[in-house]
């Protein structure tokens, strides 16, 4: 086989056709192919920060709204406790003082409920 020795290099695209000889032509065109790369990175770099910073925004917005439901939530948890201690003492006491101790506000099961 011939050995075959180039010295350039061809770039074919749909738009445009581009054909560099000599090894300073192409040396700039990788100097200016890493000058874009690092220029798209920076961009990107910034963007990426910007987008981080927004997730941290809205993750204390969300861990806010979680605790103040949370909190919520188990003062409700406190009041279902409340009322199934006084079911459970009314249930549990003869017919006939079932009625006093649901009506009275000072109630054995009243007070145990609380």
């Amino acid at each position: 086989m011939a050995d075959e020795h180039r010295d350039g290099v061809e770039v074919d695209t749909p738009f445009a056709k581009f054909r560099a000889r000599g090894t300073d032509t192409i040396t700039l065109l990788g100097l200016l192919g890493i000058a874009m790369m690092g220029a798209i990175l920076y961009m990107h770099m910034e963007d990426a920060k910007q987008a981080s910073a927004n997730v941290v925004i809205t993750n204390k917005e969300v861990a806010a709204a979680l605790k103040e439901a949370n909190q919520e939530f188990a003062k409700q948890l406190g009041e279902v406790v409340k009322v199934q201690r006084l079911s459970t003492c009314i249930l549990a006491t003869d017919q006939e003082k079932r009625e006093r101790e649901y009506m009275k506000a000072d109630s054995f099961c009243n007070r145990i409920s609380q």
